[in-house]
């Protein structure tokens, strides 16, 4: 079931890092901290301009504009501090992502976990199997291509995250890539730097 205007939607967002939050620096795009952000508050299919950027407990707060339901998101931004290289996970990280869902898991309808392309599939198939008697959707997503950038594939990729995660009851780990759903256990990364990188 679809949610409608009715339905009050709320989002977690983890931005743990990677391409999707990056800004342009002397040697190339590397992580910021606050880029993401920034870049989210300032593009009106993430951010409606005409509603007020809110926080909770250091979190920024941000609305999108009306889906095709007539359904906003609000959704949530927690940040990591420092944003994490996706290439060089190792099992900790999995635990932090699994503990930090379990903790918020009954305070909102869905999550969002932004992502490094890199080991992003190995984290999906990961928290499948970590995050026992989970009830409510858990999308991870990312880009080839930062935000920051005119023409991109982060804007698709998160836009569709965001809409999955709160309109669609799918109470389970998947990945959102290049117009694709896939469930958290089946995915895989088959090109390194393509728009449609997983199967």
């Amino acid at each position: 079931m679809i949610a409608t205007a009715t339905s009050q939607r709320t989002l977690l967002v983890l931005h743990t890092g990677g391409t999707i939050g990056m800004r342009p620096g002397p040697r190339g795009f590397t992580p910021s901290r606050g880029a993401l952000l920034e870049t989210i508050a300032a593009t009106p299919q993430l951010h409606d301009p005409a509603v007020p950027v809110g926080e909770r407990e250091g979190r920024p707060s941000f609305t999108t504009p009306p889906f095709a339901t007539g359904a906003r998101v609000r959704y949530e931004v927690l940040e990591y501090d420092p944003l994490l290289d996706s290439a060089n996970l190792e099992l900790s990280h999995w635990a932090r992502f699994a503990e930090e869902l379990g903790r918020f898991h009954d305070l909102y309808d869905g999550f969002v976990v932004l992502h490094g392309t890199d080991t992003m599939a190995f984290t999906a198939s990961a928290l499948s199997f970590m995050l026992e008697g989970l009830a409510k959707p858990v999308v991870l997503t990312g880009s080839q291509i930062p935000l920051v950038r005119l023409r991109n594939d982060a804007l698709d990729n998160f836009l569709g995250a965001l809409g999955l995660a709160a309109l669609y009851p799918i109470p389970e780990v998947t990945l959102y890539f290049h117009h694709t759903l896939l469930r958290g256990t089946r995915a895989s990364q088959h090109a390194a730097s393509r728009l449609d990188a997983f199967d």
